[in-house]
C-alpha cells in the first residue's frame, strides 16, 4: 500500500502499523465497532439571540428588572438582556385557563391559572439570575402549591403544567430545554390553527412534554397532571366557537378522574354548596344546580372565548 494511503488510514495510524503491516486486532475492532453516544448530553448554559425566534433582544439592567412591567420570554442577568416577544394575540388569551375552570367544577376543587407570571431562578447571591414567562401556568392544587410571592421560584415548586403558545415563536429552540433544566414536570406547546408568522416547520397541534425518570422530556399522548386528557382534545376545545359535545364529554371525564385521584366530587365545589353556614344543599337542589351548571358551561365558555 502506498505511504500516502497509509497516512489516510486512521486504523493503521492508531495501531502504529507500517504500510506493509496488517492492522492489529484492536485496531480492526476499533474500525468496525459502532460509535457510542455519550452517556448524557451536555446541557447548554450559553444564550444566543437566535435561541428565541420571534423575539427581539432588549437590554434591562439589574436595577430595572424589579420594576419592569412588560412581558418577556426570557431574561439572563449575566448579559442583562431580555427577549421580548410580539404583543400577545387572542390565541394567547387564556385557553387552558377557561378549560381548567370547567374541569375544576366537575372535579369539585379549584384549579389556579396564572398568565405571564415570572418563573424565577435565583443565583447563589439571591439575585434574579434568570427569568422566564410562560403563556399560562397551571396549579392543580393551589391551596397547597400556588406561589405566595410575586414570582414562581424554581427552587420551590413549579406549576403542574406550563403552557406555551407558539404563534410567532418556537420554544423548541431553547426555552423548552430551559424548562427541562428547571425540571418543570409537564409542558404543553400549542401551535394554533390560525396562520401566523411562525417557522414553517411548526404545524398546528398541541404537544405534551412530560419529564421522565432521567429528567428528560418525552412526548406523551395524554397529560399526567390532567389524567387522560389527550393532546388532540386540549388543542381542539379552545378553538371551538361553542364547546362541542365531544369536548364537554372530555372535560367531564378528566374532571371525574381528577376527583377520583384527589377524593373530591362536584358536591365539594363552592358553586354547588348551600350559601348558609356551609351546610350542603338538599339533594334535589344540588342535582338541579349541577344540571344548570352543565348546561351553562358551554355557553359561558363560548362567550368568554368570543
Amino acid at each position: 500500500m502506498p505511504p500516502s494511503i497509509a497516512k489516510r488510514d486512521p486504523a493503521r495510524q492508531a495501531a502504529g502499523a507500517s504500510p506493509r503491516q496488517a492492522p492489529s486486532g484492536a485496531a480492526q475492532r476499533a474500525r468496525t465497532a459502532p460509535a457510542q453516544a455519550p452517556a448524557s448530553p451536555v446541557r447548554r448554559t450559553d444564550i444566543a439571540d437566535e435561541d428565541f425566534p420571534g423575539c427581539r433582544p432588549v437590554r434591562i439592567r439589574r436595577r430595572g428588572i424589579g420594576c419592569h412591567e412588560g412581558r418577556i420570554e426570557f431574561r439572563d442577568a449575566r448579559r442583562e438582556t431580555a427577549y421580548v416577544a410580539e404583543p400577545a394575540t387572542t390565541h394567547h388569551g387564556g385557553p387552558a385557563g377557561r378549560l381548567a375552570a370547567l374541569v375544576a367544577a366537575v372535579r369539585g376543587a379549584p384549579i389556579a391559572t396564572f398568565r405571564t407570571a415570572d418563573l424565577l431562578l435565583r443565583g447563589p447571591d439571591g439575585e434574579r439570575a434568570r427569568i422566564m414567562q410562560a403563556d399560562e401556568a397551571i396549579h392543580t392544587h393551589p391551596g397547597r402549591d400556588a406561589p405566595t410571592g410575586a414570582a414562581m421560584e424554581v427552587a420551590e415548586r413549579l406549576p403542574d403544567v406550563v403552557l406555551e403558545v407558539d404563534f410567532t415563536t418556537d420554544v423548541r429552540r431553547r426555552k423548552l430545554s430551559l424548562y427541562e433544566e428547571w425540571r418543570a414536570r409537564e409542558v404543553w406547546v400549542e401551535v394554533p390553527d390560525a396562520p401566523g408568522r411562525r417557522p414553517r416547520s411548526r404545524r398546528p397541534g398541541l404537544t405534551i412534554h412530560v419529564l421522565d425518570a432521567d429528567g428528560r422530556y418525552a412526548p406523551a399522548g395524554a397529560s399526567v397532571a390532567f389524567p387522560g386528557w389527550r393532546a388532540e382534545e386540549i388543542h381542539l376545545a379552545p378553538g371551538e366557537p361553542e364547546l362541542s359535545p365531544a369536548s364537554a364529554k372530555a372535560l367531564r371525564r378528566v374532571g371525574r378522574a381528577l376527583g377520583e385521584r384527589d377524593g373530591t366530587t362536584q358536591d365539594d365545589h363552592a358553586v354547588l354548596r348551600a350559601p348558609s353556614a356551609g351546610k350542603a344543599a338538599p339533594r334535589a337542589v344540588r342535582k338541579a344546580m349541577r344540571r344548570a351548571a352543565r348546561k351553562a358551561a358551554p355557553r359561558a365558555s363560548s362567550k368568554v372565548a368570543g
